[in-house]
């Protein structure tokens, strides 16, 4: 390749490096909108060698006209918000911020949708603008939903090269599955700014058609010269997802006792029922029940003394309850054995929980 080849891609490179960078800047606010700017030019000549009065033309005068340009960026969900994403989660946040990158002060409103080529669809969308009113200074934290406070649903102005948070609240199905996801797009559109104690929404801002005014034109900059710019965040779910499985071992019988047990009468069968959680994130409070077959009893007095152990596997502990209807969440009633209150445990995500009871062969 020859040196002259070298040197033309070197300065196309350049080039084009360098027209990013000047409509990079050429998208910062720039002059205000309605800026009057006018020069007036001067003439010096002579006449015989004489210099003469120079003379002035009249004032060249424009008004600078207001030029559109937003962006509307997808925040990273925070570990709080990631760990909210769980089926039936109800109002869950994802977070934008957008900016005013016009040459004068915009306002906004907001479209939020759901996008069609993901795993589900997101429920009753919503869309809430930060905000410190009501909150104390020190208790204030930018970027963090208030649902206490941040109760607007539009932008009323939002000055030149200025930037606030917006957020889309949204419902998640029960019918959602770990790590299915599901897209939401937030459309901003600029509106015509209004003070912040007005409560009416500005008009959408339309583009000045036709030839240059004497006035204040606007201009549309954006991607789409339509006064508008949307991006999507995601919704992923992490959830616990559970796995049941029940056996039975005979313990005892009342001939063999230990050694070799049959399933006679008389016999002592324990049912282990183990719930693996091979989900993402804890299940927590896990109720069990058990409906025992009317040809047995439950035996009593198996566990450390109480009739029914909860192994949590990964460090979990193990704990014991009894059969009797008390505080401690365990009972069987009505040939019904029942997990609840205190006693649920808690299975982390890779984890099982193990119940065990004995019962008696009639």
């Amino acid at each position: 390749m020859s040196i002259a080849r070298h040197l033309k891609q070197a300065s196309l490179a350049l080039f084009i490096v360098s027209s990013a960078a000047a409509l990079q800047s050429a998208y910062a606010a720039g002059t205000e909108a309605g800026t009057s700017i006018s020069n007036t030019a001067s003439v010096n000549y002579s006449v015989g060698g004489v210099a003469q009065t120079p003379i002035n033309s009249s004032a060249a005068t424009f008004v600078v006209d207001r030029r559109i340009f937003l962006s509307v960026v997808a925040i990273t969900p925070s570990p709080t918000e990631l760990a909210a994403t769980v089926p039936a989660a109800v109002g869950v946040v994802r977070t934008f911020r957008i900016t005013n990158t016009s040459n004068r002060p915009i306002g906004f409103r907001f479209t939020p949708t759901n996008v069609g080529s993901d795993n589900f669809d997101l429920a009753n969308l919503a869309v809430r603008v930060d905000s410190a009113a009501g909150q104390p200074i020190a208790s204030f934290t930018p970027g963090t939903y208030d649902g206490a406070t941040d109760t607007a649903t539009t932008v009323a102005m939002l000055a030149a090269d200025q930037s606030t948070t917006v957020f889309v609240l949204a419902d998640v199905p029960g019918t959602a599955a770990n790590t299915q996801s599901a897209t939401v797009n937030l459309q901003a559109i600029s509106i015509e700014p209004t003070t912040l104690n007005v409560g009416a929404v500005g008009a959408d801002i339309v583009q000045t058609a036709g030839a240059d005014t004497a006035g204040i034109d606007t201009v549309f900059g954006d991607a789409g010269r339509d006064g508008t710019e949307s991006t999507t965040n995601v919704y992923t779910v992490s959830s616990a997802t559970l796995g049941v499985t029940k056996s039975a071992t005979i313990i005892s019988d009342p001939f063999n006792n230990t050694s070799n047990p049959k399933a006679i009468p008389g016999a002592v069968v324990e049912y282990a029922i183990a719930i693996a959680n091979t989900g993402a994130v804890p299940a927590q409070q896990v109720g069990v029940t058990d409906a025992l077959n009317a040809n047995t009893a439950i035996a009593t007095g198996a566990y450390s003394g109480n009739d029914i152990e909860i192994a949590v596997s990964g460090g979990g502990g193990t704990t014991t309850c009894t059969a009797a209807a008390d505080a401690d969440g365990c009972s069987v009633a009505s040939g019904t054995l029942t997990i609840a209150g205190a006693s649920r445990p808690s299975i982390p995500a890779g984890q099982t929980a193990t119940v065990r009871f004995r019962v008696t062969i009639n």
